[in-house]
């Protein structure tokens, strides 16, 4: 026997069962019930509702009570679905299962069996049964951020209708997405709590006290919780602090943003009506903390918050370590000001000074706060006064930053004893702690922990050849898991043809843009700047995939000019990048074939005088907002990764771009090392080799396969021809 809110449930996913405002009408006849028995919707039997309805006839207006009747009537006769199923998709349990027996019941939803198709081709994909998988948009909406349609594989259109149909079926049964809890629904003990607070109708007295009139306001913070309650039937009495766990994690998973803060404004929230009203539960909520929540802001001591003098030897220690692109001191500081007699006279003290031997970047300055935020909230908890950031780059500093950090991402559900953020983290840690002058035997026992966490370490030493010490014995393969499966997609054929067809279509595409801004005389859609400039990267990495950093940081004026482009078109450009400013400190010459050297051109002449930093004193090919800046790396990072997905149908960054360039010449030739160590600038053939020996051991096996194919070939061909 179904209760209230096993119907009231039923009639949220049966929407093509009523008009457009029916099933709401429906299911506020469901409460008006519930409130007049003043219980829980759970604790009442459907059976009886339509009598129980009657009773209210003089207590409703009549056209109220005639809609709700005709309503209530309609949802009463609708093909059930069993009480787990209506329980699950009430508590946002629900699977792909339930989501296929409650879309079969809606036509236009299921569509003959299509939506069913869609569902099990979801399911195949992520190698999960039906009653596997969570019917949560947040779950399908994190797996659709992976997929692209070349990787379905699918056409970009079909690819569109699939997603959509899983959007469709997905959001009938998931309730917490589609819809919100109304007040006016609210029945049993939370309605006796919060219906004192509404404010009347416009033009009827207010009944409320003063009290009432100062706690209505927080109930809107209160509300999540409030709506989390009463889904799951727990009653004001029976709030606790695991009620507000589940909140939170029903908010994560729900990719709510702000998880934590939502959460920890319900407690407030509580605290203030607790305050305010003398008849609200009395029990005491702990308030919510961010270690303990695994949401966004992590650290209970902030950064802004560790100190004065701790704050104050970091910002010495950023002064003295951190550089305009990680330069040595004498290249930035010391470089001539100007032409003209006497400029070195002048500043001969700036010279006396000691230059720094070597500087870090100014970007990882946000990552080495980070490691440290993390090493003194951990050390905070054990009593320590914190002072200056050595007490952080130390051993105990480094052990507590490590336990932290894997506290985190075992929140975020990465089991792994080892990583390369854990790696990542330490390494920060020790550099500070080589800069500010640790004893040797205490770095040493750092960089023995961070072999711990390596997930290279193959877990021994040897004996370095060149120095005589013990070094960690690390595996040689050094692409990264994320690029690995970028890489691993253009082992299909299809794909590189894609990928090499990637700059035509946004170039044909910009090319009709610009035609047709000009045409109306109206200013360029920044998107199709956006085209030319991604497509002018994937030229240049098909003459030479340049870091993302100096592709950004190309100048065209000023001191330095980076590229030469002929003013007639059709005719080759070339890029020259500065020893200075490449990772290896090796000058790259680059020449550009007419047909991109003509891109570069078309964004010059039509897409940079639109953007917003191309003043006249701008240096730089692609301007940034500011003086004289740059666009950043990070961001023409982020729309070469868009347009590679989206128009592509591949994921692919500027970074994995190089090792694509790589594969494709080993693929056809595995000899060809020394040429991609000159392709990708690399200083040292092992570097490449690192980067690239299992490629070259793949290619190994497959020439041996076809070595043994051919022998066989020629061992049955010689039987067959003794047979005979």
């Amino acid at each position: 026997m179904l209760t209230l809110k096993q119907l009231d449930t039923l009639i949220a996913v049966s929407p093509e069962n009523f008009t457009r405002a029916g099933a709401f009408a429906a299911r506020r006849a469901v409460a008006r019930i519930a409130q007049d028995a003043r219980m829980a919707p759970a604790a009442l039997p459907a059976a009886g509702a339509l009598e129980a309805l009657d009773r209210l006839h003089d207590r409703l207006p009549r056209g109220e009570f005639s809609d709700l009747k005709a309503r209530l009537a309609r949802a009463v006769q609708l093909a059930p679905l069993s009480a787990p199923i209506l329980d699950r998709i009430g508590l946002g349990a629900a699977t792909f299962a339930d989501v296929a027996a409650a879309a079969e019941r809606q036509p236009k939803l299921w569509e003959g069996g299509r939506c069913l198709t869609a569902l099990k081709r979801f399911a195949e994909k992520v190698s999960l049964a039906l009653d596997q998988i969570p019917a949560t948009s947040a779950y399908i909406e994190t797996k659709f951020a992976e997929w692209t349609f070349a990787s379905i594989p699918m056409k970009p259109r079909a690819f569109g209708n699939w997603r959509a149909k899983i959007r469709r079926a997905v959001g009938l049964v998931d309730l917490s997405k589609r819809q919100e809890l109304k007040r006016s629904q609210l029945a049993g003990p939370w309605r006796d709590l919060l219906g004192p607070l509404e404010k009347p109708r416009k033009g009827a007295p207010d009944p409320r006290t003063p009290e009432q009139i100062a706690a209505a306001p927080h109930v809107g913070k209160l509300w999540p919780l409030v709506a989390h309650c009463y889904r799951n039937d727990v009653a004001p009495a029976a709030v606790s602090d695991e009620t507000v766990e589940a909140l939170h994690r029903q908010l994560v998973e729900r990719n709510v943003a702000e998880p934590l803060s939502v959460a920890r404004n319900a407690v407030y929230a509580w605290e203030k009506l607790q305050a305010l009203l003398p008849s609200f539960p009395r029990q005491t909520l702990e308030r919510v903390y961010k270690e303990g929540f695994g949401g966004a802001a992590i650290h209970e001591t902030p950064w802004k918050e560790l100190g004065q003098p701790f704050l104050a030897s970091w910002d010495r220690y950023e002064a003295g370590h951190f550089g305009d692109g990680g330069q040595v001191r004498s290249m930035t500081e010391f470089l001539p000001k100007g032409p003209g007699r006497g400029r070195f006279a002048a500043r001969a003290q700036e010279f006396a000074a000691p230059a720094i031997k070597s500087r870090k970047k100014k970007s990882a300055v946000a990552n080495f706060k980070t490691a440290l935020t993390y090493g003194a909230n951990a050390l905070i908890k054990t009593g320590l006064e914190l002072t200056n950031i050595r007490q952080v780059a130390s051993l105990q500093g480094l052990a507590a930053a490590i336990d932290a950090v894997a506290d985190r991402q075992i929140e975020r559900g990465n089991q792994d004893e080892k990583s390369n953020y854990l790696y990542n983290t330490a390494t920060m840690l020790i550099t500070m702690a080589t800069d500010l002058k640790a004893p040797e035997d205490e770095l040493d026992a750092m960089r023995r922990m961070r072999d711990e966490v390596d997930p290279l370490f193959l877990g021994k030493y040897v004996v370095s050849k060149r120095t005589g010490k013990l070094v960690p014995l690390r595996e040689e393969w050094r692409i990264g898991p994320k690029h690995e499966r970028q890489l691993q997609a253009f082992n299909d054929a299809n794909v590189v043809d894609r990928f090499l067809d990637m700059p035509y279509l946004l170039m044909k595409r910009a090319e009709a843009a610009i035609e047709e801004a000009q045409r109306s005389e109206k200013p360029l859609d920044p998107r199709y700047g956006g085209d030319v400039i991604v497509a002018c990267y994937h030229g240049l990495s098909c003459c030479a995939p340049i870091r993302r950093q100096n592709f950004a940081e190309i100048r065209i004026d000023g001191r330095e000019i980076h590229i030469s482009l002929p003013n007639e078109w059709g005719t080759p450009g070339f890029i020259h990048v500065p020893a200075r400013k490449t990772k290896n400190k090796k000058k790259l010459d680059i020449k550009l074939p007419p047909v991109v050297a003509d891109w570069f051109r078309t964004y010059l002449r039509d897409v940079r005088p639109h953007e917003a930093g191309a003043n006249a004193g701008n240096p730089f090919l692609f301007p940034g907002t500011g003086k004289e800046r740059h666009r950043s790396a990070a961001d023409i990072n982020r729309m070469y990764v868009a347009r590679n997905r989206k128009d592509g149908g591949f994921k692919l960054n500027m970074q994995c771009s190089r090792h694509v360039a790589a594969k494709l010449i080993l693929d056809k030739d595995p000899s060809k090392m020394a040429l991609v160590q000159v392709l990708l600038g690399h200083k040292n053939i092992k570097t490449t080799e690192r980067y690239y020996g299992r490629v070259n051991q793949i290619l190994a096996q497959e020439w041996y396969q076809r070595l043994l194919a051919e022998r066989h070939r020629e061992r049955y061909e010689r039987i067959a021809y003794a047979s005979m």
